[in-house]
């Protein structure tokens, strides 16, 4: 089964500016899946769950960011670094709506653990739209600005690596292993 690493790297350049990169790495995953699983409907509400979840991993899988040239330009600097966090906050929003239609599972004890994923990509959300409020809000990118508005994507980068840790330890119940054989994003 495929599901794909969550890697986000988005504004390495931004960051380099403060001598400090942060990738974030995990891969979802529906744990380990036995060969001998009985069949499952592929039009059962269990496939078509883990279809969707399988479709959630596959979405942060699939973010690339832009990578902000390296600017001396204060304007330049600030709209790269407006247009990469309202990406990010557009990605995490589609994210979070699509964690948000999981619900309720289709199996004991997911929907806490899906609570969890929606609660840290939230706060890394908001964290990451500060910043680039912080940004947008003023006439002329400062360092003060710039700094405030790293602090702040550095709290929602935090929030997303939380957010991955999570993701690796998720260990689904064998009903949904089992639907995830026949889940076509989960291919």
């Amino acid at each position: 089964m495929r599901l794909g690493r969550v890697v986000v790297v988005g504004l390495a350049g931004w960051l380099g500016v403060s001598g400090c990169a942060v990738p974030i790495e995990g891969e979802p995953r529906a744990g380990a899946v036995v060969s001998s699983a009985p069949e499952v409907d592929p039009d059962s509400r269990e496939a078509r769950w883990m279809d969707d979840y399988c479709a959630f991993g596959q979405y942060f899988q699939e973010l690339e960011l832009p990578e902000p040239r390296t600017t001396s330009d204060p304007a330049e600097l600030k709209r790269q670094i407006s247009e990469s966090t309202g990406r990010m906050v557009e990605v995490l929003d589609n994210g979070l709506a699509k964690l948000r239609k999981l619900m309720p599972a289709p199996a004991g004890g997911v929907d806490d653990v899906i609570n969890d994923l929606i609660e840290h990509l939230s706060t890394a959300r908001g964290s990451i739209a500060t910043a680039k409020s912080t940004v947008d809000n003023v006439a002329e990118l400062t360092a003060e600005t710039a700094q405030a508005a790293l602090d702040s994507f550095t709290r929602g980068v935090t929030s997303l690596q939380e957010a991955v840790k999570l993701l690796d330890i998720i260990d689904l119940p064998d009903e949904l292993k089992d639907a995830a054989e026949v889940a076509p994003n989960c291919r």
